[in-house]
């Protein structure tokens, strides 16, 4: 029996009618292929864009890595410089706060001085033996307590603790503060037995200064200063100072501070207690001090040239220091 459809079969013609009446409208039932075709890429165009992009990044890279290399370059030397400047600011401190005629260069790595505590001006002192008159330089008695007056005040307060006193120190023969180890009962240093009291102090009922320097000579021979300063000045000091630049044939190394409580004219880590610190964290490639000694006309002056690397970069430092060795 046959089968009746009551939808007629689309023809040819109707058909391409159809699809031409979709492609001008829009069709609603695009297939499946057709849709991935409109929204998707190839293998080919994928490899393009990777490479365009890696070209594109190495190009940004590039222009990039030059300008960076020079920040990190600027950054470390101006790091470097700052610690130097820290480092010569500290040497020079030093250099102007020592006792006159005190600064010398044993060799081109070393550089030594005689800190000053306290300054001020003196008065020709008297013993305590009973002996008439006044010592100008003074004079101390063997197993004595020795008192000499302060004129002036000195820049601290009173000290308990024992100092050097040295006056008119000149850095000749029999006035050279370096050479209190080997000098005579007649020196420009004294023993380290030295305190002072600030404030009126007077001998026999009379006034007679704003302080007094007091030494224990009680263990000490009789002592007398090699000569009086013309202004009466003295200075106080409890340790010598020493600089030097370590390490070998003035290559890779640091720059050492030690501090000596005793002053001796051979400063030695091996003969003496010292304390020291490094003031160049970074790597010190050179190292060296000059001391040009001063005359009636000019200053002395001590020159310091300082070299410290960090990655790759160098900066070198050179500074000169006037002396005053006024003493």
């Amino acid at each position: 029996m046959a089968r009746i459809s009551l939808y007629p079969r689309p023809t040819f013609v109707g058909f391409m009618a159809q699809r031409a009446m979709h492609a001008f409208h829009g069709s609603p039932t695009v297939t499946m292929l057709e849709r991935n075709r409109q929204g998707g890429f190839t293998l080919v165009e994928l490899i393009m864009v990777i490479a365009l992009a890696g070209i594109v990044v190495v190009l940004v890279g590039t222009a990039l890595n030059r300008p960076m290399k020079a920040f990190m370059d600027q950054r470390s030397r101006a790091e470097l410089t700052d610690q130097a400047a820290i480092v010569l600011d500290r040497i020079t401190r030093d250099i102007r706060l020592a006792v006159p005629n005190s600064v010398r260069v044993p060799d081109s790595r070393t550089l030594d001085l005689i800190p000053i505590v306290a300054a001020g001006r003196y008065r020709a002192n008297v013993t305590d033996a009973g002996t008439t008159g006044r010592y100008d330089p003074p004079y101390c008695e063997a197993g004595e307590i020795c008192r000499i007056p302060m004129l002036g005040p000195v820049d601290t307060e009173g000290n308990d603790t024992p100092h050097y006193l040295i006056i008119y120190n000149t850095g000749s023969a029999g006035n050279d503060a370096w050479q209190a180890n080997t000098a005579p009962v007649r020196a420009s240093i004294s023993p380290k037995v030295f305190t002072w009291q600030v404030g009126g102090w007077s001998e026999n009922g009379t006034l007679v200064g704003n302080g007094v320097l007091t030494g224990d000579f009680s263990e000490e021979a009789a002592f007398r200063f090699a000569s009086a300063s013309p202004q009466h000045r003295f200075y106080l000091a409890s340790e010598a100072v020493r600089y030097t630049c370590s390490g070998t044939d003035n290559s890779v190394g640091q720059l050492v501070r030690r501090s000596y409580p005793r002053i001796r004219s051979n400063l030695s880590e091996n003969i003496d207690d010292f304390t020291q610190g490094q003031l160049t964290p970074h790597v010190m490639t050179q190292c060296s001090f000059t001391y040009d000694p001063g005359t009636l006309t000019r200053n002395g002056l001590v020159s310091i040239s300082l070299q410290l690397t960090q990655n790759d970069e160098s900066v070198t430092l050179y500074r000169q220091v006037q002396v005053s060795n006024a003493p």
